[in-house]
């Protein structure tokens, strides 16, 4: 019957998607830990061409530290720019404050 009404307890396991009740949803700890560990998930730069793909729990590392699609500030101004796009910044601007070292 679609007039039937539906229940709005319920949600959606990511994992398996089985419905279950949000009441013990939240009673799962190992859950969350599953989830982190085991979902993999989209870069959320995806859209401007990030093509990363990977566990939950490396989105922040990926975002803070390597997706080129990040906007970051630059050391010396505060001109923001993508990651990628960051050094030519700092090469043309900023020249003599930009040093490489040599290890």
């Amino acid at each position: 019957n679609p007039n039937k009404c539906k229940p709005k307890n319920l949600v959606k396991c990511p994992l398996c998607k089985i419905k279950v009740k949000s009441k013990t949803f939240s009673k799962l700890p190992l859950l969350d830990n599953t989830i982190k560990t085991e979902l993999r998930v989209k870069c959320v730069n995806h859209d401007l061409k990030c093509e990363w793909n990977g566990k939950l729990i490396d989105l922040e590392n990926h975002q803070n530290n390597e997706c080129q699609y990040e906007l970051i500030k630059c050391k010396f101004c505060p001109y923001e720019s993508y990651r990628k796009d960051i050094d030519g910044h700092v090469n043309k601007f900023h020249p003599q404050e930009h040093t490489h070292s040599i290890l």
